[in-house]
């Protein structure tokens, strides 16, 4: 696996010399860049995963340095931590985190919460990473309510690997997962599911991702349909239709 690779604009060499030895020490990749255009150039050739910009820079501020990599598709998915020791009152904070920034942070930091910190957002950019290779998603609002992955798009296997580590990268994570496939895919389905990888987890897979099988799942949506309900529709449905694995595990 690639170390996350973290880019550090700082203007002060003795305060990006902090930085360096505690992400290195830490086993992140660093980058380092003592100007705000410079700090945009190599974000642009090396694409890290994560920016630490401090505000006050000589040409181009950390803020704007954010907006720029935040307006770029190509850059967009970094995330941003914005780090001043002059701009600290919350008119600036909030006008950093407007800007796009994903948090903001004020010099003297601890390097125990600098580092808690960027785990969260690691984990959080992986989690993103996870939930874009996820089939399907229901969603209300801003909320994922229900994630499915469809067998004609991947194999079993690979589907409820993603499944299995979406969970593990957030496992107080309260959704529903669905793997759909046709009927006479069920045996396969139960194969995978009970796996010594995914059956011995805290969260057993098979207790928490149902089997949908086409055949049923069609059948549910037509009546539906029929009988005009699909507006109001609601995943507890799913659950109903679904079939668990979990109470077979131990055969």
């Amino acid at each position: 696996m690639s170390k996350t690779r973290i880019l550090v604009v700082d203007d002060d060499p003795e305060i990006r010399s902090v930085f360096a030895q505690i992400l290195d020490d830490a086993g992140y990749d660093v980058l380092q860049a003592s100007k705000g255009r410079a700090g945009l150039q190599l974000a642009r050739e090396k694409h890290p995963d994560l920016a630490l910009l401090d505000v006050l820079l000589p040409d181009l501020n950390g803020m704007e340095v954010c907006k720029q990599i935040k307006a770029d598709p190509g850059l967009r998915n970094i995330f941003v931590v914005l780090i001043s020791g002059g701009a600290t009152d919350v008119t600036h904070k909030v006008e950093g985190l407007e800007s796009g920034a994903d948090d903001y942070m004020v010099k003297p930091f601890d390097p125990g919460e600098l580092l808690a910190r960027l785990r969260t957002i690691v984990r959080l950019k992986d989690t993103n990473r996870t939930i874009e290779l996820i089939d399907v998603l229901w969603l209300k609002g801003n909320s994922i309510v229900a994630a499915f992955e469809v067998e004609c798009t991947t194999s079993v296997y690979s589907g409820l690997l993603r499944m299995s580590d979406l969970l593990a990268l957030q496992p107080n994570l309260e959704i529903n997962l669905f793997l759909v496939a046709p009927d006479e895919r069920r045996e396969k389905v139960k194969q995978e599911i009970l796996r010594p990888t995914f059956s011995l987890k805290e969260k057993p897979l098979a207790a928490i991702c149902g089997f949908l099988s086409f055949g049923k799942l069609t059948e549910k949506l037509e009546g539906i349909r029929r009988l005009s309900l699909a507006s109001s529709l609601k995943p507890d449905f799913l659950l109903k239709t679904a079939e668990y694995f979990a109470a077979e595990s131990t055969d």
